[in-house]
């Protein structure tokens, strides 16, 4: 199942190698009970059945505390790093016979003596400066299923103080959605202001928040079976001794965006005056020094430069520098502007604002006397591993002090675009059945058209100057009498393909289609064909695909004497060199002499090579698709 084109997959455990990777995952356990149930590391196995390799996290029955009574205990991981903005992805086989397993695919932060490790791995590394001390803001549940109900529900949380959750962060999915008998791909793209939630490939729910919320923060993922005491759910009984979630894969691919990539840049987080600020490491050198005397969260005291809160650094004399750092893993590749709001006091023995990536060392700007409010920039930072840690150092004496407030990372290669939009009564559009118009409002306040007729459908024919790869979207106009499951479907140069758009669901809204190859002129176009209820037509927009011309390949197989690799959004007259590595951060090789032209097969998006190396190329890796 692989997401739009223009992302590119940075992280991904296959779970082949029979044993848990632990420089990328926690085990998640906890000794004291909850919610009635247990999480201990020996529940948790990579393992091979039926030839599919997979995290296997296992549900048993044990007396943990003692009593003589036997109790649930679960298991899962917990990533090491963490991941913002982008699509994430894993494929699950859940238990559904008996109540009581509670499990779950969902990104979360992590924090000191959450008691989440059998050897509390993550207390000892925030007790060395290496992961913040709690990174907890918010939460987004891809799924939680609870074993024998056969359906699930996504959710959106925040974990702050005086924040609220709307009703609409919540949904259920129904049994019809899914069959919990087969592996389930379940999906969720998190952009900036919006999270975009997928059952099999098809959108189920989507939740929108204040894109310029700066309490936002990378987060670590979570797969995680959560045994519980059946009477918390409200059944009866247990599961039975072979109860296990499997996990085939989790995969997280990203794209440039809009958004902010650092984590509470405001520091508004904690809503009070705090030593530990949320989502920042303290680097001060001391070990498990949670509350240093040399930086703090000021909070509500009328000197923010945006908001109630900022970072304060002060200097004490004799003491070594004070670093308030973050690293941000898994981001987009490219050249990036960091910038923040400082004041200082000056005078200081160092004082400056740094960011650095292992691919391209570290910049410094030296911040100087500034009694008012400065903006200080640090521009074309160069990321190439997809990683930066950035932060803000001081040392001083006492009495001399540095704030810190609205502090960005922005990706300097997006580009915001409103794309080539055609609206129900444009040139372009048309009808085939009995539509009439509609109450509803569509793109930016426009009219609406729907129809109840059968086999009704509205059509939008598109037109291109120049022939390349485009983002297509459909305007969805939510109504609880909306198509359940409309037709949609778009034609580009080598193939057709079928969507079904949730119309009950959500928020009236843009839904990503896909990214096609068209050619120039009239080139393509998109159709609403009725199943049921009342079909909806407004908009439908297309933007040129980001990321066009370096594609990573979703797929590679040996097939006879070929090496076949795929990717979706393949320009067909294009031109490609296939590269390989076997880990992200190595670098891309050339495997391919020459660049070579798509050869169709199956797939008319399809790449097929002829294998350069017979019987030695590597299924399992990294591929990419370099135009030409």
């Amino acid at each position: 199942m692989h997401p739009k084109t223009g992302y590119l997959l940075v992280y991904r455990d296959e779970f082949n190698d029979g044993v848990l990777n632990t420089n990328d995952w926690y085990f998640r356990a906890h000794d004291e009970p909850r919610l009635g149930g247990y999480g201990k590391k020996k529940n948790v196995s990579v393992v091979t059945e039926n030839e599919i390799g997979m995290l296997k996290i296992a549900y048993t029955r044990e007396d943990v505390d003692g009593d003589g009574q036997p109790d649930p205990v679960g298991g899962g991981v917990i990533s090491t790093t963490t991941f913002g903005y982008g699509y994430y992805e894993a494929r699950i086989k859940f238990y559904d016979e008996e109540v009581g397993f509670h499990q779950s695919f969902w990104n979360h932060g992590l924090a000191r003596y959450t008691s989440y490790s059998d050897d509390y791995l993550y207390n000892e590394d925030a007790f060395a400066d290496r992961v913040p001390w709690k990174n907890s803001a918010l939460e987004i549940d891809a799924i939680e299923l609870d074993s024998n109900y056969n359906k699930g529900g996504c959710n959106f949380h925040w974990h702050m103080p005086e924040s609220s959750t709307p009703e609409d962060a919540h949904k259920s999915f129904s049994a019809s959605y899914m069959d919990t008998d087969e592996w389930i791909t379940i999906g969720f793209e998190w952009r900036p202001g919006t999270i975009v939630y997928y059952v099999d490939g098809i959108e189920r729910h989507r939740f929108s928040y204040d894109a310029h919320d700066d309490r936002v923060a990378p987060q670590e993922i979570w797969l995680t079976g959560l045994a519980n005491n059946s009477e918390w759910w409200g059944g009866d009984g247990y599961p039975d001794a072979n109860a296990a979630m499997r996990v085939d894969y989790f995969r997280y691919y990203t794209k440039p965006s809009s958004g902010n990539s650092v984590g509470n840049s405001g520091f508004e987080s904690q809503g009070s005056s705090s030593s530990a600020v949320v989502g920042w490491i303290a680097y001060d050198g001391i070990y498990d020094n949670l509350y240093s005397d040399q930086s703090d969260v000021l909070y509500n005291d009328g000197n923010a430069f945006a908001g109630l809160a900022y970072l304060r650094h002060f200097g004490k004399s004799g003491a070594p520098p004070m670093t308030s750092c973050m690293r941000l893993d898994h981001i987009p590749n490219g050249t990036y502007t960091l910038s923040a709001w400082v004041r200082s006091s000056g005078g200081m023995t160092e004082c400056r604002m740094h960011a650095g990536s292992n691919g391209s060392g570290e910049r410094s700007f030296d911040i100087p006397l500034l009694p008012d409010w400065t903006q200080v920039v640090i521009d074309n930072i160069e990321v190439t591993t997809h990683e930066i840690d950035l932060g803000f150092t001081a040392q001083g004496s006492d009495g001399q002090w540095l704030y810190v407030d609205e502090v960005e990372l922005i990706h300097n290669d997006y580009e915001e675009s409103a794309g080539d939009v055609i609206d129900n009564g444009d040139p372009g559009y048309s009808e085939f059945g009995s539509w009439k118009n509609s109450s509803l409002s569509g793109y930016r306040g426009s009219g609406t058209r729907y129809s109840d007729e059968a086999g009704a459908y509205a059509q939008w024919n598109l037109q291109f100057a120049a022939a390349g790869v485009y983002d297509v979207y459909y305007y969805k106009v939510v109504h609880s009498g909306s198509d359940p499951n409309a037709e949609i479907t778009v034609s580009y140069n080598g193939g057709q393909d079928v969507h079904t758009v949730e119309g009950t669901l959500g928020e009236s809204g843009w839904v990503y289609l896909g990214s096609y190859p068209f050619a120039s002129g009239n080139a393509g176009s998109v159709r609403n064909t009725r199943q049921s209820n009342n079909a909806r037509a407004d908009a439908v927009m297309t933007v040129p695909a980001s990321g066009y011309g370096e594609l990573m390949v979703s797929e590679a197989f040996v097939d006879g004497a070929n090496f076949v690799v795929r990717a979706v959004g393949l320009d067909p007259d294009g031109s490609y060199m296939l590269k390989f590595t076997d880990t992200l951060t190595n670098g891309f090789n050339a495997v391919v002499d020459g660049p070579r032209t798509p050869t169709p097969d199956s797939d008319p998006r399809s790449e097929m090579f002829t294998d350069p190396r017979p019987g030695r190329m590597p299924e399992q890796g990294f591929y990419r698709l370099v135009g030409e």
